[in-house]
C-alpha cells in the first residue's frame, strides 16, 4: 500500500477486521466500505478497528456508515467491538458530536498492543471505488440516496441527540428516495 494513494484498505487478520482511511471518508466511498464490512459481519467477525491516521476528514454520511457498524456489534455481544484508532483531534471531535464514542473505543494515538496486532502494509488492499480522486463508476444515485438516509438513521440510533441535527436531512432524503423510484414518502 502507497502512502501517496488515496482510498478505504482493508485486511483481515486472527479475528479483526481492519480499515485504514486515506484521504477522506464521504458519501461518495461509504458504500463499498459498508458492503466490506456488512459482508464480513454476515461471516461472523466480531472485531472491526479504524485507522484514521492518515484521514482529512469524514462526512456525517461515512460516520454514519461507521455508526451503522458499531450498531450491528454491539447487538452482538460482548466479544463484538468498534475501535477507531489514530484520531486526530478533528475526526475525534467529529465522532464525539456524532455519539460514535458510544459505541466505539476511540484512542488518539496507535491501538494498544493488547487490543489488536495490526498487519504489515502488504496485507492491506484498496476497496475499489474508494478513491474519490478517481471514482471508476459513477454513483448510483438512489443507491447513494438510501445509503445516506440509512446512515442517518443509525446516527440517529447511535445518539438520540442526532435527531435535531438530522430530522429534516432524513425527511428530504426519504423524499429524494421517493421521487426517484416513484414511491410515495414513508414517514419513520
Amino acid at each position: 500500500m502507497s502512502d501517496s494513494s488515496n482510498g478505504v484498505f482493508v485486511a483481515a487478520r486472527e479475528g479483526d477486521i481492519f480499515i485504514r482511511v486515506i484521504g477522506r471518508g464521504t458519501y461518495q466511498n461509504a458504500q463499498p466500505v459498508r458492503e466490506f464490512g456488512k459482508e464480513w459481519m454476515e461471516q461472523g467477525w466480531k472485531r472491526f478497528h479504524v485507522d484514521l491516521a492518515q484521514c482529512q476528514g469524514m462526512d456525517s454520511t461515512f460516520l454514519g456508515v461507521l455508526a451503522g457498524f458499531g450498531l450491528k456489534l454491539r447487538a452482538r455481544g460482548q466479544d463484538a467491538s468498534l475501535h477507531l484508532f489514530n484520531t486526530s483531534t478533528r475526526n475525534l471531535q467529529s465522532c464525539q458530536s456524532l455519539g460514535l464514542d458510544r459505541l466505539a473505543r476511540m484512542e488518539p494515538g496507535p491501538p494498544d498492543a493488547s487490543a489488536c496486532s495490526v498487519p504489515p502494509e502488504t496485507e492491506f488492499r484498496k476497496l475499489p471505488d474508494t478513491d474519490l480522486t478517481g471514482l471508476a463508476r459513477p454513483a448510483d444515485k438512489v443507491g447513494t440516496t438510501r445509503l445516506m438516509l440509512e446512515a442517518h438513521e443509525d446516527l440517529c440510533r447511535a445518539d438520540e441527540r442526532n435527531e435535531a441535527k438530522f430530522k429534516d436531512v432524513k425527511q428530504f432524503l426519504r423524499d429524494e428516495v421517493a421521487r426517484k423510484t416513484g414511491n410515495k414518502t414513508e414517514e419513520q
